[in-house]
């Protein structure tokens, strides 16, 4: 599954539980991810996995929009 992150609270779709707690997981060892609040939201395609190079793009991304 690919990861489509936004600030705040403006996406809509699902994601599943298991995507939402490896993004958060993955979040505790971002650094500038501390204190936002992100959104989630899932496609098909390949995701960031556990790669923390990868989600932190997704989180970058996310904070510049």
């Amino acid at each position: 599954m690919v990861f489509i992150l936004f600030p705040g609270d403006t996406l809509v779709g699902e994601v599943s539980r298991l995507v939402v707690a490896e993004a958060c997981i993955q979040a505790l060892d971002i650094e500038f991810t501390e204190g936002q609040i992100y959104e989630i939201n899932s496609v098909q395609g390949e995701g960031p996995g556990r790669d923390l190079q990868k989600w932190q793009e997704l989180f970058r991304t996310a904070r510049a929009q």
